[in-house]
């Protein structure tokens, strides 16, 4: 087993989707858009329609593209 936080975003998605043990469970949401637009808000995200960027602020492993219904 890794140590906590020895692993990048990437390798941590992908050792848990090859079914091994990452070194902390990958973290991922989804958010309404008067939730996201509230977190871009409170922690000032400078780009906030760069996914991969507001993925970071936050401290997201994945990014989530599409919506729900």
């Amino acid at each position: 087993m890794n140590a906590p936080g020895s692993m990048t975003s990437r390798q941590r998605m992908l050792t848990a989707l090859q079914c091994q043990k990452p070194d902390q469970v990958p973290v991922f949401d989804w958010f309404t858009a008067d939730s996201r637009q509230r977190i871009i808000a409170a922690l000032q995200i400078d780009h906030p329609d760069d996914e991969a960027e507001f993925a970071k602020a936050v401290g997201f492993d994945a990014i989530s593209y599409g919506d729900i219904e």
